[in-house]
């Protein structure tokens, strides 16, 4: 009986170590930096706009097709999310695929309308990077490929909130108020004369009166990812951001012009000028959120 325990454990180490040496040998000969072939093929009338995004929704390829010619992209073994966004008998039409890449592939994409794909309720959870509920945090999603179709909503106390979007793979963007650093102060009247003088404004000064408040240092809490099914928990991460004024000042021109009549018959408007800003499309809005810098325009009563 002992001898026979014995064996079988023996067999149990044998069996153990070979297993090991299978997956090592396995390991081993992988290739993990190995760049495969995507070839795709869309069926329908062009043009079409094609993104590819990494898993955790990074733009990495981009294109715009004007004819059916089948296009090569080649790509490191990874997950990936493609979406061709194209028309159908004059509506929008797309396609969705969720790849694995781990060899050359070919795929046709056939679009279908999106009148046709259903709406599904996703809720999204947000930490702070501690693992701590992020409340009042805006949260923005839209369906891969169409940055323009866009769902927004405002986390609970829990961290929560819940969106109804197109049941295909979205990207979910959070973002978290900018925590300032650094920032200076400028009246706006000075502001408004270094326009004139660079010939870079054109409205006469009036009696805008009051402060910029330039953030040139801030603190920002930002999190993107893809979600396919109805729940999703993500983690903001801390960054630290840092802008020239130089670099924006041109920029916000236009939000300066345009909202003169809105500064004067407030009393405390707020505008930017990040690129992130305009996706999210606050501008007059009570709670602004820029990742580059931002201007807060406070008239004096």
């Amino acid at each position: 009986m002992v001898k026979l325990r014995n064996k079988l454990k023996l067999s149990v180490v044998v069996l153990a170590t070979l297993h090991l040496l299978l997956c090592l040998e396995l390991a081993y000969s992988t290739d993990w930096n190995a760049t495969y072939e995507l070839k795709l093929s869309v069926s329908g009338k062009p043009p079409y706009n094609v993104a590819i995004y990494s898993k955790n929704g990074t733009p990495i390829f981009e294109a715009r097709l004007n004819n059916n010619t089948p296009i090569r992209i080649a790509l490191s073994q990874g997950t990936y999310y493609l979406a061709v966004i194209g028309n159908e008998d004059g509506s929008l039409a797309a396609y969705f695929k969720r790849i694995e890449l781990i060899s050359n592939i070919a795929i046709v994409a056939k679009l279908t309308p999106i009148s046709h794909y259903q709406i599904k309720e996703v809720r999204i959870q947000v930490l702070y990077p501690n693992g701590s509920p992020a409340a009042n945090i805006d949260v923005m999603a839209y369906p891969i490929g169409l940055p323009r179709m866009l769902y927004m909503a405002k986390t609970d106390k829990d961290g929560f909130a819940k969106l109804q979007v197109l049941n295909v793979p979205i990207i979910v963007e959070a973002q978290g108020p900018l925590r300032p650093l650094k920032t200076r102060e400028m009246s706006i009247s000075n502001f408004i004369q270094q326009m004139i003088a660079s010939k870079e404004l054109s409205i006469k000064n009036g009696n805008l009166r009051g402060d910029i408040i330039i953030v040139e240092k801030a603190v920002a809490y930002r999190a993107k990812d893809i979600v396919e099914g109805h729940y999703k928990t993500i983690t903001l991460h801390q960054e630290v951001i840092t802008s020239s004024f130089e670099s924006y000042l041109k920029e916000v021109l236009s939000s300066v012009s345009q909202a003169k009549e809105q500064v004067l018959g407030s009393s405390e408007k707020a505008f930017a000028t990040s690129s992130l800003l305009t996706i999210f499309g606050i501008l007059g809005a009570s709670a602004l959120i820029a990742l580059a810098a931002f201007i807060v325009i406070r008239h004096r009563v």
